[in-house]
């Protein structure tokens, strides 16, 4: 899969809460135990990882952001990892549905046991950009609501 903003892992219609253990280059990070985990760019980071709490990103910081969805635990929160590492999520301990969505397209079915491996890819965009506003004007604008 490729996504612009986000990869979204879920649960399904009648779960609970998922378990997701997550790691960064192999190194063990943490188990979230949360509604959903968002692994979103900079330009996602002003879409569904805001509203779940995540940090407000530049676009020209190269980064991923990694942030629990209504975590069900106080220290869960958001962590910006390196464009260079490779995350990985472990849907190791859900005896109920979790689904994978990138950029809130159609979803994909997880299985107990499923590792996800999430890095930059080798592709670029580019962005015309049609108006003199720059990222702040914009953020001011959208922040004002």
């Amino acid at each position: 899969f490729y996504a612009l903003n986000d990869i979204c892992f879920t649960k399904g219609a009648l779960s609970r809460i998922i378990k997701l253990d997550t790691y960064v280059n192999d190194e063990y990070v943490n188990t979230y135990n949360a509604d959903g985990l968002l692994i979103s760019t900079p330009t996602g980071s002003t879409a569904y990882s805001l509203s779940a709490g995540g940090p407000i990103v530049c676009p020209n910081v190269n980064v991923m952001i990694i942030t629990p969805i209504c975590s069900h635990s106080l220290s869960s929160r958001a962590i910006i990892v390196s464009k260079n590492d490779v995350i990985c999520v472990d849907a190791f301990d859900n005896d109920d549905s979790v689904y994978l969505t990138a950029d809130g397209q159609e979803g994909y079915r997880l299985w107990q046991d499923d590792k996800v491996y999430i890095k930059r890819s080798s592709f670029t965009a580019k962005f015309i950009k049609v108006s003199n506003l720059s990222f702040y004007d914009v953020l001011r604008t959208k922040l004002k609501g």
